[in-house]
């Protein structure tokens, strides 16, 4: 609806704005992050409806800029690329509209109201930034290596942001995180190429500053990204979605004002993008769970059913191998938050203020390895990697697709 909302307003164009609702609901890039729940989908949409409100509130109804920074405070804060896209995007809002807000200052308390709101709820963010004590990119950002010059480092973020306008990650293979789309799909459905060819034809020919506006809010959402170590990277480049949406609607417009029967058209590629979707669809209900098993650490899901022989040992020792195990035995065991807080032992020699958990009473996570193995009665669960030649193996776990999952070894030490 808000794609719907935001593209008609830009566009002012009803089609439009029905078309471009229509990819983002067909869109291979937006469906696999929806289906999954990520925080980013929300930071989406508080986005979107941050520009929806504030252009609205731009020309008369000046009370909805409150509304429109109340919006991108909650986007700010909901994942870790809008940190850095609201800003870039508060800064183009301010080029694309100087006039309109600057009249809106002089006759309305409402601007004020919103920039407080602004500065108040950014001021965490900022610091947090500036002072450098941003966790999350200690784990993910670029590192730069003490011998690197600066220009490496340039070069290194450039390479990274055209990294997510190569056509095969677009159209033909996608994310390699599996977690971010199936394989052999491409973040965009490649039937779309054309359209997304007329479309950005059409922006120019138009030879009006609205119609560069959703081209201009499309090249900044490789930005979180490209300063990150996986690139390209469709997770942290999701504000794309909606603006190449309405993009290829602009393509699909422009091919149908050539026809005098331009609803043939638009019927036409709704049926073709709804076949090929079906096909997308039905490769995520029947083989994406099988192909993506490890990915979605679902080992450790096998390892908690296991549970009811737990109480059979002096520790239960299993393998981080598929990262951040604690959280899976807090929701299969249904450990109590008290408890685990009272238990809990972080491993702090790993990664600072993002400490994985090393242990919950008896329940350690950690690298398997025999000869550091603790005394007592031991389960063990290690990674295919991990597998131990010291001692035999007494179960074998696999993942839907038939791979190995665990080796699991019962051990006196």
């Amino acid at each position: 609806i808000l794609s719907y909302l935001l593209a008609k307003i830009l566009s002012k164009d009803d089609v439009i704005g029905l078309l471009t609702a229509f990819f983002v609901t067909v869109s291979q890039w937006f469906f696999i992050i929806s289906r999954t729940g990520y925080e980013a989908t929300a930071g989406l949409f508080f986005f979107i409806l941050g520009i929806y409100l504030f252009l609205l509130g731009k020309d008369k109804k000046k009370y909805f800029l409150v509304f429109s920074s109340l919006s991108f405070i909650l986007s700010l804060y909901s994942y870790n690329s809008f940190k850095l896209v609201i800003p870039l995007t508060l800064l183009l809002l301010i080029i694309f509209y100087p006039k309109d807000l600057i009249a809106s200052m002089r006759t309305s308390k409402a601007l004020i109201i919103s920039l407080i709101i602004l500065i108040l709820g950014g001021a965490g963010v900022a610091n947090a930034i500036l002072l450098g004590k941003s966790a999350r990119m200690d784990e993910v950002g670029i590192s730069t290596p003490y011998n690197q010059k600066k220009y490496q480092t340039v070069l290194l973020v450039v390479s990274n942001y055209i990294s997510h306008f190569n056509p095969n990650f677009l159209f033909f293979s996608g994310d390699i995180n599996k977690r971010s789309q199936l394989s052999g799909f491409g973040q965009i459905n490649f039937i779309y190429i054309p359209f997304l060819i007329l479309g950005i034809c059409y922006i120019f020919q138009k030879k009006r500053v609205e119609y560069l506006r959703p081209l201009t809010l499309l090249l900044i959402a490789p930005i979180p990204a490209s300063i990150t170590r996986e690139s390209p990277h469709a997770l942290r480049s999701i504000v794309a979605v909606p603006f190449v949406a309405l993009i290829t609607s602009f393509g699909i417009y422009k091919l149908a004002s050539f026809f005098k029967k331009k609803i043939y058209i638009y019927f036409l590629v709704i049926i073709i993008s709804l076949s090929s979707f079906f096909i997308y669809y039905k490769n995520f209900i029947t083989d994406y769970s099988k192909q993506t098993s490890n990915d979605w650490q679902y080992p450790y899901k096998k390892a908690f059913e296991n549970s009811s022989k737990f109480d059979q040992f002096d520790q239960v020792i299993i393998s981080d191998r598929y990262s951040q195990p604690y959280i899976f035995a807090l929701f299969y065991l249904k450990y109590n938050p008290t408890k685990f807080r009272n238990e809990v032992e972080l491993n702090r020699t790993i990664r600072k203020e993002t400490s994985v958990v090393k242990r919950i009473g008896k329940l350690h996570f950690t690298n398997i390895d025999f000869y550091q193995l603790p005394k007592g009665k031991n389960l063990i669960f290690a990674h295919p990697s991990e597998r131990m030649d010291e001692i035999d193996y007494m179960q074998v776990i696999n993942n839907p697709d038939g791979s190995l999952a665990w080796f699991v070894y019962e051990y006196e030490k």
